[in-house]
């Protein structure tokens, strides 16, 4: 077996995420698997290698569009890889000169970034919330009007003279799309 690349050397020269900004695994989806047609008449043996190429390239980016190269990085005898490169390769799309990468993983990468960013998003916006409520029950022994506690910007929070507990969350249409969890504080 030959001596592996330095972990994130494509990625860094590509200007991408590092290995410490990308989740650790990947959404693995067992009926798609089974049910493709091209992983069904691959043999065990070629099966085995594919999901081998697919956690290189979670990890790297990418992978060498050599069967030499990918013997050298994922062990394994070279005549074997060459003997199933052409099976193996099918799978894959040549992204630069040398490099190349299965289409599906780096959606599922796109999924799993989208959604991380989302929650983090979201994670942000509910702290936020939190700490604008803190400040509009805090500013409710202030001149303001009994009715109106907190504004910050486009967001206003309105007090229920009918129901003193009940605070309202104005919120423009330009953030309409976000979601916001209230929790009623004692």
């Amino acid at each position: 077996m030959g001596q592996r690349e330095p972990v994130g050397a494509y990625r860094r020269a590509e200007g991408v995420l590092m290995a410490s900004e990308q989740a650790p695994a990947y959404q693995w989806y067992v009926k798609d698997w089974r049910s493709s047609r091209k992983v069904q008449l691959m043999t065990y043996q070629q099966r085995g290698m594919y999901r081998e190429m697919l956690d290189e390239q979670w990890e790297e980016f990418s992978l060498p569009d050599s069967p030499h190269a990918v013997a050298a990085l994922l062990g394994g005898h070279a005549g074997i890889w060459e003997k199933e490169w052409k099976t193996l390769r099918a799978c894959f799309t040549l992204i630069s000169e040398g490099r190349i990468q299965n289409k599906r993983l780096e959606k599922e990468r796109a999924k799993q970034r989208n959604r991380r960013e989302a929650g983090s998003r979201g994670g942000q916006n509910s702290g936020k919330s939190r700490h604008g409520q803190v400040e509009a029950l805090s500013d409710s022994a202030s001149s303001k009007p009994p009715d109106l506690l907190q504004a910050r910007g486009d967001v206003l929070l309105q007090a229920d003279s009918d129901r003193p507990r009940t605070l309202h969350l104005h919120l423009p249409v330009a953030i309409a799309d976000c979601s916001l969890q209230v929790a009623s504080a004692v």
